[in-house]
């Protein structure tokens, strides 16, 4: 009976000192793992509404298009002519503007540059 209590005595002092640190830092990697799990239903509600925002801004895009080509259909031969002629200044104007393509493919996200401040 004595030798019972002296190693119920040994038990608890090395739980406290070992078994309860693991059993802690077990509990808490459970948690975490099951956050992860909540986190991935979060991700695919987030892509759900940016499928839905997608589609919308396609119809956006689609009737803007759609309303641009009946304003063209509207307008006079010397009208279409002046639009296009426009059109060529600013691809020349713009060209000079863009940064260069060094900068387009390795500083991506890099404001500088000609026309940015």
């Amino acid at each position: 009976m004595f030798f019972i209590c002296i190693n119920r005595q040994l038990v608890m002092r090395y739980f406290h000192r070992f078994f309860f640190p693991l059993f802690l830092l077990l509990s808490v990697s459970t948690l975490t793992f099951t956050g992860c799990r909540t986190s991935e239903v979060g991700n695919e509600q987030v892509r759900e509404l940016e499928k839905v925002e997608n589609q919308e801004q396609k119809a956006y895009q689609k009737e803007y298009e759609q309303a641009v080509k009946k304003h063209q259909k509207m307008q006079s031969e010397s009208t279409k002519q002046m639009m296009k002629q426009s059109k060529k200044q600013q691809k020349k104007l713009n060209k000079d503007r863009q940064r260069s393509l060094w900068d387009r493919i390795f500083r991506r996200k890099c404001n500088t540059g000609p026309g940015k401040g």
